[in-house]
């Protein structure tokens, strides 16, 4: 099933390597890092969240549920 998990940085409970960590097991998956949003994403940055919703319903990713290999592209680099 497409997965897409939106992560934000500053989250002071969940260290974001956890947020690849709830990614290993989906074959298709997409994970994005808000990095000025901590743990409520949604309330702090929903214009982002929508936008990265938006997007993610409309790629292939979602459409076709390509795996791992396309969602490792669409992985927001680490800073």
């Amino acid at each position: 099933m497409p997965t897409l998990i939106v992560w934000g940085d500053r989250d002071a409970f969940l260290d974001r390597s956890l947020a690849e960590d709830a990614a290993a097991p989906c074959d298709t998956v997409q994970v994005s890092h808000l990095t000025q949003a901590s743990h409520w994403v949604q309330h702090e940055e929903p214009e982002a969240v929508n936008r990265l919703l938006a997007d993610f319903l409309h790629s292939g990713l979602a459409a076709e549920g390509h795996g791992r290999e396309a969602a490792a592209m669409e992985r927001a680099p680490a800073p």
